[in-house]
């Protein structure tokens, strides 16, 4: 729980070893707060997995001397402590810039509970996003675009999920960003593209997010997406949904965003990058105005 200044409302998602809430500050306007997960918290056979997996991110970052701190001989709260720390400074590295509105900037740190707090929290966005053709396309928008803008300062978020997608003041906005130098590979879904992941991963657990809003879907072992080849299921669920959301007027626009995420699912070699994502996306909002 945090300290007093902060109520918890309800879950905003499950992670490995943290977890996001929805909470109120003083002042009664809405938070997202991150908590890393005390070890009595995690199922007696996970808990080795998460460990390692906790072992494995801290290696992969330049804010510790783990040398000298004997990393075998961590306990799972100094573990704990140092991802908190690590999300921190990343948080802060990431403040300093001026990102657009689909990237959340911290504005709090509570070291007594080893909370990250993100302003206007909510998940309403995903409702929102699927009310209608247009606010699909440009809730996809700001996401793509702040994607695109993490690649271009060569950071990579690297747990692109619904989970990690709250309702920020402008907006749909990440959280959670690892803001690693290379991709881990891992999404809400599954791991994809083997030992050789890039900005090209990213690119399809976004379109696993997008796929997620349009057909209303869970996406879970049974109904994962898989790499290069969509089912014709999906498929048909990914086209009857945006025929739901479009008029004859826009049919195109339906179509051309169809071909879109199918393309961000489709294998590495035929995918787009981040930056044209983005670009399709402000052209199909560009056609919307004419």
């Amino acid at each position: 729980m945090p300290n007093s200044n902060y109520t918890l409302v309800e879950i905003l998602g499950l992670g490995s070893f943290s977890n996001v809430f929805l909470g109120l500050n003083a002042d009664k306007n809405r938070v997202a707060i991150k908590q890393p997960k005390k070890l009595s918290d995690i199922p007696k056979g996970e808990q080795n997995s998460v460990i390692l997996e906790i072992k494995n991110q801290i290696h992969e970052n330049s804010y510790f001397d783990l040398v000298q701190e004997g990393l075998e001989k961590l306990t799972y709260e100094k573990l704990t402590m140092i991802l908190y720390y690590c999300q921190k400074q990343k948080s802060q590295k990431l403040s300093r810039q001026s990102p657009p509105p689909g990237i959340l900037k911290a504005v709090a740190f509570n070291d007594s509970d080893l909370s990250v707090i993100y302003p206007l929290a909510g998940r309403g966005w995903v409702e929102q996003a699927g009310s209608s053709l247009y606010s699909l396309i440009n809730t996809f928008f700001q996401l793509a675009e702040a994607l695109s803008y993490l690649h271009d300062l060569g950071m990579y978020h690297n747990d692109i999920k619904v989970n990690n997608i709250v309702t920020g003041p402008n907006g749909p906005a990440f959280i959670d960003y690892n803001l690693n130098e290379k991709v881990r590979g891992v999404n809400q879904y599954y791991k994809v593209d083997g030992n050789e992941q890039d900005e090209f991963t990213e690119v399809f657990a976004l379109g696993s997010v997008f796929y997620f809003c349009i057909a209303n879907a869970k996406l879970s072992a049974n109904n994962k997406l898989r790499e290069s080849c969509m089912s014709v299921k999906q498929l048909l669920l990914l086209k009857q949904s945006l025929r739901n959301l479009c008029s004859s007027s826009n049919y195109s626009h339906a179509f051309k965003l169809f071909n879109l995420v199918n393309k961000m699912l489709s294998s590495k070699n035929s995918r787009p990058t981040a930056k044209q994502v983005k670009a399709e996306l402000a052209c199909l909002l560009i056609e919307f105005k004419e």
